[in-house]
């Protein structure tokens, strides 16, 4: 018998057509899955990042319309300080008068102050300032009727440094468009130069949280100083001591002249502060009467510091 060839077509390990075409599919569906796994992903990668940036803009722009708003606020509110010495039965001292005008179409809340005195000259640094209000009172602008309210700065009788500031932490309030004022005595321990501030604290419209603005002014020497004017003067005779010249207008002004009192030569101003006490005589005054020359002699430490702030101030 004649051995017949093998027939390997039934016994052929490799995959046919239709084998091979279901791998391609089940490939294609994971392919085209993973992709739109992928680009899901991709996408809420995309808008959760938007989404961040978004809310980040938001409140970007809401803090900056907050402080922009907060600024138009507080340019609303003006502060003013007014001194003047003064001299009575139980002694002398300064006149304090502040003011708190608030201008915006809505009342300032939360609203607390507080006053700082610091000696300007390092020699003068054991210098204190105490006070005692005497009132406060609102009033609406343009209006002049008044009514008492709350003190604010309230008083403060400390005799070392650290009470030099007085705080006070009530929280009160000034209606729109009102005017409140308070008049505080003041008693420096030495006639010397002070840096004073007045800080007002108010809670902000937008957030509720403290803003504060600052108000500075000087408390000179010549504020402190009792003026009592001789117009006759009591001597002819030559006077020595420094002469200076100033403008009519300042030297009114600084000497607190009325209008109604004429400067000519030989009238005297006696100017004191607790026992010390400086003399100005007029020399003469201008063909033009814009500037008054004096003659300024007395207590020669208070003298030299007057002198200097005088020269400062008449700009």
């Amino acid at each position: 018998m004649t051995d017949q060839p093998i027939d390997n077509q039934e016994n052929n390990d490799e995959p046919n057509d239709e084998s091979n075409a279901k791998r391609r599919r089940t490939t294609d569906v994971f392919d085209t899955l993973g992709s739109s796994i992928q680009g899901m992903q991709s996408s809420f990668s995309s808008i959760t990042s938007l989404f961040t940036n978004s809310i980040s803009n938001t409140l970007a722009i809401n803090q900056a319309m907050n402080e922009m708003y907060e600024q138009m606020f507080m340019s609303n509110i003006k502060k003013g300080s007014k001194l003047k010495p003064f001299e009575d039965k139980n002694g002398s001292g300064i006149q304090l008068t502040i003011t708190i005008t608030n201008y915006n179409r809505y009342p300032i809340s939360g609203l607390s102050a507080h006053l700082t005195f610091e000696p300007f000259h390092k020699a003068d640094t054991a210098a204190t300032v105490a006070w005692t209000s005497e009132s406060a009172s609102e009033t609406t602008v343009g209006s002049r009727n008044k009514k008492d309210v709350e003190r604010i700065l309230g008083s403060n009788q400390g005799q070392d440094k650290d009470q030099n500031q007085d705080q006070n932490q009530n929280q009160n309030s000034i209606p729109s468009t009102t005017i409140y004022t308070e008049i505080l005595q003041i008693q420096p321990s030495e006639p010397c130069q002070y840096n004073s501030k007045l800080s007002v604290s108010v809670s902000s419209p937008g957030t509720g949280k403290p803003i504060e603005k600052e108000h500075k002014f000087g408390l000179y020497l010549i504020d402190q100083l009792i003026k009592t004017v001789h117009e006759s003067g009591s001597s002819s005779e030559e006077t020595k001591g420094s002469e200076k010249e100033y403008s009519t207008v300042f030297f009114r002004e600084i000497m607190g002249l009325r209008p109604v009192v004429g400067i000519r030569p030989g009238m005297e101003i006696r100017l004191k502060a607790k026992q010390k006490e400086v003399m100005c005589k007029v020399v003469e005054s201008s063909e033009n009467l814009e500037t008054v020359k004096a003659i300024f002699y007395g207590d020669h430490q208070l003298l030299d510091i007057l002198l200097q702030e005088l020269d400062i101030l008449d700009i």
